[in-house]
């Protein structure tokens, strides 16, 4: 069931109250929720401008709802509504994580002390709840970031003017690897992906569940070595011009020097003035670790997808069955679409690394 709330305690991120509630949605004719670990988290609902508590549709109300996977109800802020001349009624929301594009941070910095690159997870929250503190201690009501461990390494952050939460949230997760955005009701998960070797939440076969396969692959930036770099000022600093191969380069390109230049800055925050040779090569190192050779980025669209003994939810990981190629995809879910009146997920997408299937059965029947 739908339900809608009125705006002023969940716009400051706390609970409602009875007195909030508007009233039942039970009219809806469609209603679909999409998110994914890059911090979308939206709902579409179509609705009858005739339906049972239709007037409460409007801007800045909240929907109440279930997402699917593991979400449960979540709340969602109306933020537009139009009507056409059949007498629908067109609601967009988005999820109260979004209260955080709206909870400013003062200027702050913070990195560990032996790393001006990286930061644990609880002194870069503290620092990020002191700014925003410094700015208006009322602000986060009971919105929180949560981490998967307190220790877990996340950019540093060195901002020179005001910042929003959600904004340091994703500059804090923005290409580390094994780590993804995930949500809670008042706030969101800083959370690490499982290993891909564990037992997979979900199976897709190609010719028995899989109605729609959809694969894009893009060779055009194709390079084995990199030249990093750092801006100090207006002037570049490099480890001596030195280059550096791509960890798992496939043999058929030893011996081939295709070079990308890689500006530092772009992945890590905070780096810049007073770093010496001895930082860089850490910075370098740990680069060169968080990017090994995948010289074809892709995702996959799975459309229609069988839900009985599957699990999906953000992060989660699977296997997918393409028998014409003969391809095991094993692949974490990093968006997904769940049809809430039907009450099933309706597409998925994920990242994949490829393996023969003959060596992925070979290796299940050795285990």
């Amino acid at each position: 069931m739908i339900f809608a709330y009125s705006g002023a305690r969940l716009m400051a991120s706390q609970a409602p109250v009875d007195q909030d509630i508007l009233g039942a949605l039970p009219d809806a004719l469609e209603c679909v929720v999409e998110r994914d670990v890059d911090g979308l988290f939206e709902v579409s609902l179509t609705y009858p401008a005739q339906g049972e508590n239709a007037g409460a549709l409007k801007p800045n109300n909240w929907l109440y709802l279930p997402c699917g996977g593991e979400k449960g109800m979540q709340y969602f802020r109306i933020t537009q509504v139009g009507e056409d001349l059949s007498g629908l009624v067109t609601v967009h929301g988005c999820h109260l994580s979004y209260n955080s594009l709206a909870i400013v941070a003062a200027p702050f910095a913070s990195h560990s002390s032996e790393n001006y690159s990286a930061v644990p997870f609880f002194k870069w929250y503290q620092d990020l709840e002191a700014a925003v503190s410094q700015v208006d201690s009322g602000q986060m009501g009971s919105f929180a970031v949560i981490g998967y461990t307190d220790g877990m390494t996340l950019n540093a952050a060195a901002y020179t003017t005001p910042v929003t939460v959600k904004q340091a949230v994703l500059d804090a997760i923005r290409d580390v690897s094994g780590t993804y955005l995930d949500y809670t009701t008042f706030g969101f998960r800083i959370w690490q992906l499982p290993g891909t070797d564990m037992a997979p939440g979900f199976q897709i076969r190609y010719g028995r569940d899989m109605l729609g396969y959809n694969t894009a692959a893009d060779a055009t930036d194709l390079y084995t070595h990199v030249l990093p770099y750092i801006m100090q000022g207006d002037t570049m600093v490099s480890h001596g011009m030195d280059i550096y191969p791509i960890q798992g380069v496939p043999e058929e390109f030893s011996g081939v020097t295709l070079v990308k230049p890689i500006n530092l800055g772009d992945y890590y925050t905070g780096i810049g003035e007073g770093v010496d040779d001895m930082m860089l090569q850490m910075i370098i190192d740990r680069w060169l670790y968080e990017h090994p050779w995948d010289p074809f980025p892709d995702e996959i669209a799975v459309e229609q997808i069988p839900q009985e003994g599957n699990t999906f939810e953000l992060g989660s990981v699977g296997k997918l069955y393409y028998t014409p190629t003969g391809t095991v995809v094993t692949a974490h879910v990093v968006s997904m679409a769940y049809d809430v009146l039907a009450g099933r997920v309706t597409s998925i997408g994920v990242n994949r690394r490829q393996k023969d299937v003959t060596d992925t059965i070979a290796g299940l029947a050795a285990r």
